[in-house]
């Protein structure tokens, strides 16, 4: 599992171009108009990270605080390109928050199951 703090640095992992287009797509053009600038300052001024799960990856590999935050329910669970998903937890007033960007088959029985109610 690897977790970025910067939405510009999804290109270092390793994804397929639809994937990363999708992320791209939901980080930076919907939310910010495509403005990376704004986009990064609002990240880093919120401490906003998104988590990117691999297959074999646990909650076990989470910080106790992110662990916690995927029992509340998410803003939103979007179903991406190549079985992935992307999850949003708001966990500030000011909008902050952890995205988790996880594969529809994962270790993890928690984002198996989020996986299947965006799928319903």
């Amino acid at each position: 599992m690897r977790f970025i703090t910067c939405p510009s640095f999804v290109d270092g992992f390793f994804l397929s171009a639809p994937v990363k287009d999708f992320v791209d797509n939901e980080l930076i053009q919907s939310a910010f108009g495509g403005d990376l600038k704004q986009t990064n300052q609002f990240w880093k001024e919120t401490g906003t990270r998104l988590y990117h799960v691999l297959p074999s990856d646990t909650l076990d590999e989470l910080r106790d605080d992110e662990c916690g935050l995927l029992r509340y329910p998410p803003e939103f669970i979007l179903k991406g390109p190549d079985d992935y998903y992307l999850l949003l937890v708001v966990t500030q007033d000011d909008g902050g928050g952890v995205y988790v960007l996880f594969p529809r088959h994962s270790a993890c029985s928690v984002l198996n199951e989020l996986a299947r109610q965006a799928d319903d």
